[in-house]
């Protein structure tokens, strides 16, 4: 596939861009989690998705000569090593944004990530991927009790 040239910002104060993060946060957060009634699920996630991102540094991919162009988001805390959620458009999948969301997040950080929500797609894409510095995103688990 070629190279598709992003700039990487931060995700501006435009209600429409920030309704993008919350709509395909949701949507595609609710598509893993099909055998949850939608009316629990909005119930619990939306209030945390719409926290999350007036709270918390979005990362977005775009396009360097339109910005407004939005590929691809990243929500995450670097300080605490933590990423939330990460979403590419479909016709944008496939060119390495998310990698290269992280990759930023990583040098941020300075941490190996772990992952607070994740999707079947998510797990087949990252399994065996090495980032900058051998950090790879692990799934935070926290209902495992620590080996």
């Amino acid at each position: 596939m070629p190279d598709l040239p992003i700039a990487i910002r931060a995700l501006s104060a435009d209600t429409r861009e920030r309704a993008l993060v919350r709509k395909t946060w949701i949507g595609s957060h609710r598509s893993t989690w099909r055998f949850l009634p939608s009316d629990i699920h909005d119930k619990t996630i939306l209030p945390a998705v719409s926290r999350a991102i007036e709270a918390l540094p979005v990362w977005v991919a775009c396009n360097p000569d339109c910005t407004e162009q939005v590929y691809a988001w990243a929500c995450a805390e670097p300080d605490r090593a933590l990423i939330h959620y990460l979403f590419a458009k479909s016709r944008f999948r496939g060119f390495g944004l998310g990698l290269r969301l992280l990759a930023e997040i990583v040098k941020e950080s300075g941490k190996k990530l772990t992952a607070t929500h994740w999707t079947r797609d998510w797990q087949d894409r990252v399994a065996g991927c090495e980032l900058v510095n051998g950090f790879r995103p692990d799934r935070f688990q926290p209902f495992e009790e620590n080996r």
